[in-house]
């Protein structure tokens, strides 16, 4: 299967939404963001955080479960948004 190329409109779209993500997660605690960051940017398991932060799965789930509701929140809060 070949690629397509991506169009300008997508490419625009997609440096948006990367930028308009960027920003929600700069504004979460150092917690969340951290925690955030850890798990899928770099990749780690709940269990790896959990053990380098020497605390629970569970604590992690929690705060990632409530970073993922809070950047949902400030993202649906953006004044700009792409027309379709």
């Amino acid at each position: 299967m070949v690629d397509k190329p991506i169009s300008m409109e997508c490419e625009i779209e997609e440096k948006f939404l990367f930028e308009e993500l960027r920003k929600a997660i700069n504004q979460l605690s150092n917690v969340q963001k951290r925690r955030i960051k850890l798990y899928y940017f770099e990749d780690m398991t709940l269990e790896e955080i959990a053990k380098l932060e020497n605390t629970t799965h569970q604590a992690i789930s929690k705060t990632i479960h409530k970073a993922i509701e809070e950047i949902k929140k400030i993202t649906k809060s953006s004044k700009f948004r792409l027309q379709k």
